[in-house]
């Protein structure tokens, strides 16, 4: 029967930056599904952060979460790639983003919406002593510093509506917690809110002096020091907290970029949104400036702007003529003052009010709420399927989670596993040569990290038989695509894997590559290793023989978990953390430490593994293992915790057999047991107790987890 070809992807549309008018796109071109087109979406973190609810956070009426939306939910909801990496300098000539310790990522079309960041360049030691409201991911780690300060005097530099309302929030938020500050807000011109019109500039006014906080009008700040900032070049006010509020200032990476700048250093675009040098990028919301419009810097105007950024997006994708964005002459402003009350101002219209509070409350949750995707149902009894077939788990899992069940290759190669499979395998006819191929489905959308990823995870193979490389060859199934998206995933995948491999100084020296109709890579690597000394498996056996693990596990159960939307994007930063992590200074520790009853915990799950140990060496016969001393990602406990378990759990389990005896009685993070890892760490039995400083001495994750014994042949929970 003949196969229906996948989606073949031709273009690649890269999201730079989460502000509001591309997390928009990632909705609507998430629904659209244009076949051909690729979107990812590069942030420099997990999270966006909304503008409009900063003030109500400050205050203490919003925590962080309620802030922020979930970039990983959103990208994971809609179907888009996501890269987490900060980003350089952008090349429209090139057509390349160019990232901080990575290679950079290629495109077709580009749309920039990267935010801005406080102005400091008219203020001498502002960079050093203050703290930024801009960008306004950094609030959180703001705030924290604001609230930890010693400070009596808190000078708030720039009285617009940011100002102006963080002012007031931080004096809320002083007489709740009961601190006594003197809130100083200052302005370089006549009148605050500069922006606004006259009777909104009274009205704030008035609030500040009812609130006894300080203004000072006609006041530029020229300096600012540790303990003191200096205004009109004369005048000092001792403070050790000054927080600028100041106009928006662009990025750096704009000005090491080819794309022609406005006279204020944004990006200059038509009103189609497109850059006026570079017809294929588009940029957006505060870090542009559209040609013949002279617009403030308010969310209001991306909010607008992402309707026809959208619409232009996909009709540039598919050749079809482009929609022109025409800025609103007036729209409606809402500027919190605490105590839930809100100055609403349109045009000549100004008005305050509780009522304008649970307005601009009702659009700002509105807001958040749009790109926020919470699981309120209970897992389905579909997800909970008993079953050693991992087919019939709803969710797949992919990395080492998609390996085949251990008892079908017991069947076929019993003669292998008769002894206890080993990690990696003596080559004939040698005396410390050995050989071991690895190859993963690619289980994250970032391919460099995932060429780091399968990279590591191969070379735990070779690192638990005390071998270093000698020989790289890479192996490689990736997605029917055009071949300039072939080479593009190509490239990113080796660089990731040259990352690792490159601190060893062994190079890839060859290997293959094929297409596949997946939507999903493959990759692995075949290594020959080279052993320096002979180890005696049956060494280090007298004393009591202790098991330690190193690392944490629970990789497949993170992952099954953020792709069923059931844990907060916040946990994604941990596991990939934990899978691309170097096992390099692991290996140096067991050779320096003559260990060799070693093994990664990978596809098969540690108890599996353990097993396996147990076979290798007829001088052990059971072994005690205590569930709470097990290392266990955060992501996982919630994920068990929420009843999610992966697709390979069961037959892990049941390839055990009556292998396993469960005493313990809080059987909680059991499933832990038998979940799948993915270049994760090692489990290894010895009886020498000097290991724990030199473990220590070297900064390696472990715990001691339980222990070898002749009372049992059973791997016994406690």
């Amino acid at each position: 029967m003949h196969k229906t070809q996948n989606n073949i992807i031709k273009k690649d549309l890269v999201l730079l930056g989460a502000g509001h008018s591309n997390i928009e796109v990632i909705r609507y071109l998430g629904k659209q599904k244009l076949k051909g087109l690729r979107i990812t979406l590069v942030s420099n973190d997990t999270y966006t952060t909304y503008s409009g609810m900063v003030p109500g956070y400050i205050e203490g009426k919003y925590n962080w979460n309620e802030i922020n939306i979930d970039l990983i939910k959103l990208c994971y909801k809609n179907n888009i790639k996501i890269v987490i990496a900060e980003v350089s300098r952008i090349s429209g000539k090139q057509n390349k983003v160019f990232l901080k310790k990575r290679p950079p990522i290629e495109f077709d079309i580009l749309s920039v919406n990267l935010g801005i960041r406080s102005n400091t360049e008219d203020i001498i030691g502002a960079e050093k002593y203050a703290l930024p409201l801009k960008p306004i991911s950094q609030v959180n780690k703001t705030l924290k510093s604001i609230l930890n300060n010693k400070s009596k005097n808190i000078a708030i530099i720039g009285a617009g509506a940011a100002g102006v309302e963080v002012s007031l929030a931080l004096n809320k938020r002083f007489k709740e917690m009961n601190i006594k500050k003197n809130i100083i807000l200052i302005s370089k011109n006549i009148l605050l809110m500069n922006n606004y019109s006259f009777n909104v500039s009274k009205i704030v006014e008035k609030e500040l002096t009812n609130n006894n906080i300080k203004l000072l009008c006609d006041s530029k700040v020229t300096k600012i020091k540790k303990d003191y900032i200096e205004i009109n070049n004369t005048k000092k006010i001792l403070t050790s907290c000054s927080i600028l509020a100041t106009n928006a200032a662009s990025l750096d990476i704009l000005k090491k970029s080819d794309l022609k700048l406005s006279k204020n250093r944004f990006i200059s675009v038509s009103p189609s949104l497109q850059s006026l040098n570079h017809n294929n990028i588009f940029a957006s919301g505060d870090n542009a400036d559209i040609e013949n419009y002279k617009l403030v810097k308010a969310g209001i105007f991306a909010v607008k702007q992402a309707k026809v950024l959208k619409i232009n997006l996909k009709k540039f994708f598919l050749q079809k003529p482009l929609e022109y964005y025409y800025p609103q002459k007036s729209y409606l402003s809402l500027i919190g003052i605490t105590n839930e009350r809100a100055i609403a101002n349109k045009s000549i219209i100004t008005l305050k009010g509780m009522l304008f509070w649970k307005l601009k409350k009702y659009i700002d949750k509105k807001f958040i709420n749009k790109y926020s995707y919470i699981k309120t149902e209970k897992i389905r009894s579909s997800n909970q399927t008993e079953s050693i077939e991992p087919i019939d788990h709803k969710m797949q899992c992919d990395g080492c989670g998609s390996k085949v069940p251990q008892y079908i290759i017991k069947d076929i190669f019993a003669s292998n596993l008769k002894f206890g499979s080993y990690d990696a395998d003596m080559i004939s006819d040698t005396k410390n040569l050995l050989h071991t191929v690895d190859i993963i489905t690619s289980l994250i959308d970032d391919q460099y990290l995932m060429g780091r990823i399968a990279a590591k995870h191969s070379l735990n193979d070779l690192y638990a038989a005390n071998s270093f490389p000698l020989s790289i060859q890479m192996i490689i199934g990736i997605t029917k695509s055009l071949s300039t998206i072939q080479k593009r995933d190509i490239y990113q995948i080796k660089e990731g894997a040259l990352s690792v491999f490159n601190e060893l100084n062994i190079p890839i020296n060859g290997g293959h590559t094929y297409s596949i109709d997946e939507e999903k890579n493959t990759i692995g690597f075949s290594l020959v290793g080279k052993r320096n000394k002979k180890i005696n498996n049956f060494t280090n056996n007298r004393g009591k023989q202790k098991i330690y693990m190193t690392g944490k596990i629970g990789t497949a159960l993170v992952m099954a978990a953020l792709k069923q939307n059931i844990i907060s994007g916040k946990y994604y930063k941990e596991v990939i953390t934990v899978m691309t992590k170097s096992n390099l200074s692991v290996y140096k520790f067991f050779k320096r430490n003559n260990i060799s009853n070693i093994t990664d915990i990978s596809g098969f799950g540690l108890a599996l593994h353990l097993n396996n140990l147990l076979i290798r060496n007829k001088n052990f016969k059971g072994a005690n293992i205590y569930l709470d001393k097990i290392l266990i990602l955060e992501g996982a406990k919630k994920a068990i915790k929420n009843n999610i378990k992966s697709s390979l759990a069961d037959s892990n389990k049941s390839s055990l057999n009556n292998n396993l005896e469960v005493k313990t009685k809080n059987k909680t993070f059991l499933n832990i047991l038998f979940d799948p890892q993915t270049a994760g760490g090692f489990l290894f039995i010895t009886s020498d107790k000097n290991i724990i400083l030199d473990l220590r001495k070297n900064n390696i994750m472990f715990s001691e987890i339980g222990n070898i014994t002749s009372d049992h042949n059973k791997i016994r929970i406690l």
